[in-house]
């Protein structure tokens, strides 16, 4: 058999092997199967595996990682009619990927290689390793950005022999050589960025912050590959139309940290930002490392990657209410309010606050309320604070109730609040009617004005009227026109006033008037009311004038020398002014200021009073100036006086439409 024959092995037998890690090498020899023969095939099998600490076998690994090579030698099982030959001896060596060769067997510190023969090969040693990233792309310096880097281990088998079937070693003809590749993980880098705190395991990467809080993140980079890295950068990128925004916190400059070894993570640092928008973090990290050719030179690695997060912006906010119980209270009554306060629905509060201040309609008329006021330390998100009502005096009139609810959002500065306000009526109902003039007079026969005056007090009110006790005039007075109906005046408001005139019929006797105001309070719980009356008088004015004589011893030849006692009194009702008497045929005109005046005037005021009389005294002489011609039969001296007077409504009294007002006497003559 030709050497050609004998090294032809199938390809499919070729392949199933190198699949395994064995590489088959073959050379001539005499013997077979261990037997001596004429002519024999040396079949030899050289398989390489690689494991890890834990005995496990490793295609990929990383620098820094232990690995352990074993080479194995056996007879390779013969194709149909082909006889191996068994063999034995010889030295076996591993070249690492660092270049180093190492003896394995056949030297004088490693065991030796016994006979090989089927079912007998030969286990070497194993042989620790530590990988270099080195060894890698000094090999394959092309292949590193490609992510194919890989690590070659070499066996070599020499100076065999052939083995008779005695165990004689026959001659130096076997040899064999074998290779095993392992990937080395390709440079790689991880960054992660997250929430500091996970709100929500379902959507684990992302998280939802509200006013002024910060959306924090944790950043942690790690080492992926299986080449140590350096020189790390993180930048905070931003995309605007991928909603994303740059951050300047969470960016690390290359120095910021150490080198990265294989499998390791930096430290989680945090970084954050304020936001009023929902938006998207990404980040991304640059790392360098550094291999060494096999001439020495630096080989550059550079690794990228990145991420994102995504922040959720909410807008919250906190409410009150506030609730008046009734809208109108008396003054002597306090209002009374229930107050519901709602905290957001995705956040708590810290600090809350209830405050309540009422305002009264005047100026100074204010005041905080201590019992309706609240505070919470702590009050959790979408919990709505117990309604609680409270109670206070109120100001007269229209009083505003504000209620003021304030927290801060956990973590923050910022400052919630919401204001409600309601209004109560303290109302001291009042009403008041007033007819003016209160009394008057006048003449018979004429017609009385009378003025109704209504005021309210400080309440509201509404339906007032003026309500006549005798509407069907049979006593009284009968009220012909008013300039406003009486039974028709309706709301007044606080404070207000109105008056109403109206004017009464024809009177010819005095008459009194009896009015009754009228109105329900805003509160329609009482009913205010008042009552005027009012008395017209009829006017009868009068006076009655006396005159008389006393007689006197001197008579003169028909000549009449007379003194008369005049008097004026005041009969009446009316007070007079500008009384006057004269005196006829005489013609003597007789006023309080006349030298001829006596007394009467009590008051000494003019006025001639009701029952008040005035006296006078007037000496008559028949002579000239006073002169009375008398015929000569004449026997008497006929003299008569008529009082005047200006009554209290501008009226005078006189003949003769007073009788009262004229007197008269008859003076005797004595012939001389």
């Amino acid at each position: 058999m030709s050497l050609i024959q004998r090294t032809a092995i199938p390809i499919i037998v070729l392949l199933a092997v190198v699949g395994v890690g064995v590489a088959i090498f073959t050379a001539s020899s005499p013997f077979a199967s261990g037997q001596e023969t004429d002519s024999c095939d040396t079949g030899v099998g050289i398989g390489i595996k690689t494991r890890n600490e834990s005995g496990q076998n490793v295609a990929s690994v990383r620098h820094g990682d232990v690995i352990n090579y074993g080479v194995t030698l056996s007879l390779l099982e013969p194709e149909p009619g082909t006889t191996y030959c068994n063999f034995g001896g010889g030295t076996l060596t591993i070249t690492l990927p660092s270049g180093d060769e190492v003896v394995v067997a056949g030297s004088e510190d490693t065991p030796a290689i016994e006979t090989v023969s089927t079912g007998n090969p030969f286990f070497s040693t194993t042989v620790n390793y530590a990988v270099n990233q080195n060894d890698g792309v000094q090999s394959n310096p092309d292949d590193l950005e490609n992510d194919n880097v890989e690590l070659t281990v070499r066996a070599r088998y020499s100076g065999g022999h052939t083995v008779s079937s005695t165990g004689t070693l026959l001659g130096a003809e076997v040899e064999a050589s074998g290779s095993n590749l392992v990937r080395m993980v390709a440079p790689s880098v991880d960054i992660v960025i997250s929430p500091s705190v996970v709100q929500d395991a379902a959507v684990p990467d992302s998280q939802t912050v509200y006013q002024g809080q910060v959306a924090s993140f944790n950043v942690v980079i790690t080492n992926t590959g299986g080449f140590e890295l350096s020189n790390i950068a993180v930048a905070s990128l931003e995309d605007a139309e991928a909603g994303e925004v740059s951050i300047a916190d969470c960016a690390r400059a290359a120095d910021s940290f150490e080198a990265l070894a294989v499998g390791s993570s930096t430290a989680a640092y945090t970084c954050g930002t304020t936001t009023e928008t929902s938006f998207v973090q990404r980040v991304q990290v640059t790392a360098d490392g550094t291999a060494t050719d096999t001439a020495g030179g630096a080989i550059a690695i550079q690794v990228s990657n990145d991420d994102t997060t995504t922040v959720f912006y909410g807008t919250v906010a906190v409410g009150i209410t506030i609730t008046a119980q009734s809208p109108v209270v008396r003054l002597e009554q306090n209002g009374t309010f229930d107050i519901t306060v709602t905290t957001p629905t995705a956040t708590g509060l810290d600090n809350v606050t209830v405050a309540v201040r009422i305002d009264g309609p005047g100026e100074g008329q204010s005041t905080d309320s201590v019992d309706c006021s609240k505070s919470y330390q702590t009050v959790a998100a979408d919990a709505e604070v117990e309604p609680y009502a409270c109670s206070e005096a109120m100001f007269q009139g229209i009083n505003t109730i504000t209620a003021t609810v304030s927290g801060t959002v956990p973590g923050t500065e910022t400052v919630l609040q919401a204001t409600d306000s309601t209004q109560v009526e303290a109302i001291t109902p009042g009403l008041s009617i007033a007819i003016t003039p209160g009394e008057q007079t006048i003449r018979s026969g004429a017609t009385a004005q009378l003025t109704f005056t209504i005021t309210n007090g400080a309440s509201d009110l509404t339906g007032v009227t003026v309500i006549d006790p005798d509407p069907s005039n049979t006593i009284g007075l009968d009220l012909q026109i008013c300039d406003t109906a009486l039974d028709a005046i309706g709301d007044l408001a606080a404070n207000q006033e109105i008056s109403i005139i109206c004017t009464t019929a024809i009177l010819a006797e005095e008459t009194s008037y009896e009015a009754v105001a009228v109105g329900t309070a805003s509160d329609n719980s009482t009913e205010p009311s008042d009552t005027a009356n009012a008395l017209v008088k009829i006017l009868s004015p009068s006076t009655a004038i006396g005159l008389a004589y006393e007689e006197s011893d001197t008579q003169i030849i028909r000549l009449v020398v007379q003194t008369l006692k005049v008097t004026e009194t005041n009969d009446g009702d009316s007070p007079l002014s500008d009384v006057t008497v004269t005196m006829d045929p005489t013609g003597v005109v007789l006023t309080r200021d006349s030298k001829q005046y006596v007394s009467g005037d009590a008051n000494n005021d003019a006025i001639l009073d009701p029952g008040e009389t005035w006296e006078w005294r007037v000496v008559t002489v028949a002579v000239a100036g006073d002169v009375v011609l008398l015929p000569a039969n004449a026997e008497t001296l006929f003299i008569s006086a008529t009082g005047y007077g200006v009554d209290q409504l501008g009226g005078e009294v006189t003949i003769p439409g007073d009788v009262d007002e004229y007197g008269e006497v008859n003076i005797p003559i004595v012939a001389n």
